[in-house]
């Protein structure tokens, strides 16, 4: 005996298919970062958006869905599928990569679609800030001086890394002091006396010790514990 779908059958089996394949094109870009010695803690922040218009170039896009994955250098990372987003019809994702210590930057694609991403860190950046500053690469501004502290690297944890850390690892500030404070430390002992010299208003500024200590005893630590 032949068994025959109803309507209501065959209109639930192609919600459900159509929500597994909008999962599955909801995939983040899967990423390589490379790194001259390993790295550790690296927090992908992943996005997922919706456009109000979908396939019209320049329709509105909403992100739906974020999510933290924390990873290592010579790993393949990826943010995966993710249901939410399936249903919202949310099919375009990206990543932003986080670290204390380091920043990154796009390399190339490789053949199997990977993204490979380059760490640099933070200190070897500044490094070469300050060549290109006494090269005089900013004496096309009329202030030099200021438009070269103010795109100074940032030292120390960048906004949002805690709380998409925490989603995956516990946040145990003593072990993370333990890995980074040391290079924050002298992040921080290399861009301060730039800033108090060349930005109006950072007179009065904490010297890298001051900051460096309020940051690992502010109180926002107290809620990931």
């Amino acid at each position: 005996m032949k068994y025959k779908l109803n309507k209501k059958q065959i209109s639930v089996g192609v919600a459900v298919a159509y929500i597994v394949l909008a999962a599955f094109f909801s995939r983040g870009q899967s990423f390589y970062v490379v790194s001259d010695q390993p790295l550790e803690d690296i927090v992908a922040i992943c996005h997922w958006s919706s456009s109000a218009f979908p396939g019209l170039h320049g329709g509105t896009h909403h992100v739906t869905r974020k999510k933290g994955v924390v990873v290592k250098s010579g790993e393949i990372g990826s943010c995966g599928m993710n249901w939410f987003a399936g249903l919202t019809l949310s099919f375009r994702s990206y990543d932003t990569l986080k670290h204390p210590t380091h920043d990154f930057f796009y390399v190339r694609e490789r053949e199997d679609g990977v993204s490979v991403v380059k760490a640099k860190s933070k200190l070897e950046l500044l490094d070469e800030q300050k060549a290109k500053f006494e090269a005089g690469f900013w004496d096309k501004f009329k202030w030099p001086g200021p438009e070269y502290a103010r795109n100074l690297v940032g030292c120390g944890f960048p906004p949002g890394y805690l709380s998409y850390y925490s989603e995956v690892k516990k946040v145990d500030k003593e072990h993370l002091k333990q890995l980074y404070g040391e290079p924050i430390f002298e992040c921080l002992k290399r861009t301060i006396p730039i800033m108090k010299k060349y930005l109006r208003g950072y007179e009065n500024y904490p010297s890298a010790e001051e900051y460096s200590d309020g940051m690992w005893h502010h109180d926002s630590w107290r809620k990931y514990e």
